[in-house]
């Protein structure tokens, strides 16, 4: 089996996996947003900002090392375990202590409670760090499909008896705490792999010699799209910041299962031909052009359609989230081709380079937030300064593939134009197709149809390469099974 093939097979697994789990959760959330107000979700995205923060130093750097080394032994999945275990109980005790400031911080009653419970998921994630590398290594990625839809199954289930009884926030956090835990659990039963009584700090300073580069990187990425949560919870409200996150919610959600997927998929496969810079071009093409047909149509359909959905599924008390989410489609459309990117750069162990373009795209990106808040101090403001910080920092991306890869800025347009061109074409059609007097149901229901037929009978037409290239493989991938 060849590269292209490998990385359409896995991510066939991953993308059944991402989207089972994004069906699951999207309806849970549906509910619970119904149950719940603004601001309890926007007290949880509070919470997740310390989170997501403290989760980067026990998920990524070593497990990063892991799946780029080309031999792992015994030891270094074991040293591994035990450092991150580690890091996570010191993270919670830091978390744990400080909490009653960021209550006095935030003046929001109860917020040191939330956050000292919440913050356990920290010491449950560090059990399966090792465990996820494992997966992406071996390209296991069903095992991922049982465990995620398990745990987000049992868990957002719990989370709406708890809404239903009255418990408010406790149930987002208890929601959170469960599908943790028992993506854990059944993760554990899936991989077979347990610790065993050994550790050698040589195996973690080779590790971390490559893996404190992406530790840094991904910190600096978290801190600067964490940093607008912080600022819109401190400097407007919790029911602006859950409008403002719940407008990006929709968006990030597919986002999150199709780059999370090509993510998994990419270091892994990039990872074995990293020798071979003509096979790793040819792969990240496949991969630009893979997402790009995939995104573009659905960011732009869910942009135009962003008013009615969210009345739809929602209810008019979350309608000032609708310019968010339309602004929030068009940062998140191109977030899978600075994916591509980046782990071409990562599976050639250019930690070092990396880091590099991560500090660049943030130092310009907080100059733009700041702009952004003195000069009009308004949460869209915020919105489309970071959409402007996006489109800076593409193009920052594509740069080193340039030189190390032979993949040059016309001819990544090049491979993206033509689906952007269509994409933008249905869209029109799709919002003049919204002026017709329907309720939210039938505009959604059959404005999405027509988007996406007139989408499939135009890559047919222009014989757009990825659209043709899936059909063929799916032709060939029956030919071989009938």
């Amino acid at each position: 089996m060849n590269s292209i093939d490998m990385v359409i097979k896995s991510l066939v697994y991953k993308f059944l996996e991402r989207f089972g789990s994004f069906f699951i959760t999207f309806v849970i959330q549906l509910v619970l947003a119904r149950l719940l107000s603004p601001k309890d979700f926007g007290i949880v995205a509070i919470l997740t900002v310390f989170i997501n923060i403290a989760q980067v130093f026990v998920q990524s750097g070593f497990s990063t090392s892991l799946i780029q080394k080309k031999n792992v032994t015994e030891i270094d999945y074991s040293s591994v375990f035990y450092i991150s275990f580690f890091i996570s109980i010191v993270l919670y005790l830091i978390l744990f202590l400080s909490a009653p400031t960021i209550e006095i911080f935030y003046s929001m009653e109860n917020l040191s409670d939330y956050l000292r419970v919440v913050s356990i998921i920290i010491i449950i994630g560090s059990f399966n760090s090792v465990q996820l590398a494992i997966v992406s290594r071996e390209m296991k990625f069903h095992f991922l499909l049982y465990s995620t839809i398990i745990s987000n199954l049992i868990s957002g289930l719990i989370g709406i008896f708890l809404a239903l009884r009255g418990y408010g926030i406790w149930s987002l956090i208890f929601q959170q705490l469960i599908s943790s835990f028992l993506n854990c659990i059944t993760l554990s039963y899936r991989v077979r792999w347990f610790p065993k009584l050994i550790f050698s700090f040589s195996s973690i300073k080779a590790l971390f010699a490559f893996g404190w580069k992406i530790l840094l990187s991904s910190f600096l990425e978290t801190i600067y799209v964490q940093l607008q949560s912080l600022i819109i919870g401190r400097r407007f409200s919790a029911n602006i910041l859950g409008y403002y996150n719940k407008g990006q919610q929709f968006p990030q959600i597919i986002i999150t299962n199709v780059n999370g997927a090509i993510q998994s998929v990419m270091l892994p496969t990039l990872s074995k031909i990293q020798d071979d810079k003509i096979k790793m071009k040819s792969v990240v093409r496949r991969s630009v052009k893979t997402s790009s047909f995939l995104i573009f149509p659905l960011m732009t359909f869910l942009g135009v359609l962003g008013s009615p959905i969210i009345a739809l599924l929602l209810g008019n008390q979350w309608r000032e989230s609708v310019p968010f989410l339309q602004v929030s489609c068009f940062i998140f459309s191109l977030m899978p081709i600075h994916t591509a990117n980046l782990q071409a750069l990562n599976a050639m162990g250019r930690s070092d380079l990396f880091l590099k373009l991560e500090i660049f795209k943030k130092i310009i990106g907080v100059i733009i937030l700041v702009a952004a808040i003195l000069l009009f101090s308004t949460p869209m403001a915020i919105a489309v300064g970071t959409a402007i910080s996006s489109v800076i920092s593409l193009i920052i991306n594509i740069a080193p593939s340039r030189k190390l890869l032979d993949y040059n800025y016309s001819e990544q347009i090049k491979d993206i134009l033509p689906y952007i061109f269509i994409s933008f074409t249905c869209g029109v059609g799709l919002y003049i197709f919204t002026f017709m007097p329907l309720n939210n149901f039938l505009t959604v229901f059959f404005g999405g149809i027509l988007a996406s037929v007139s989408y499939l009978i135009l890559s047919y037409i222009f014989k757009l390469d990825s659209f043709m290239y899936i059909l063929n493989y799916v032709i060939k991938r029956r030919r071989n099974n009938g």
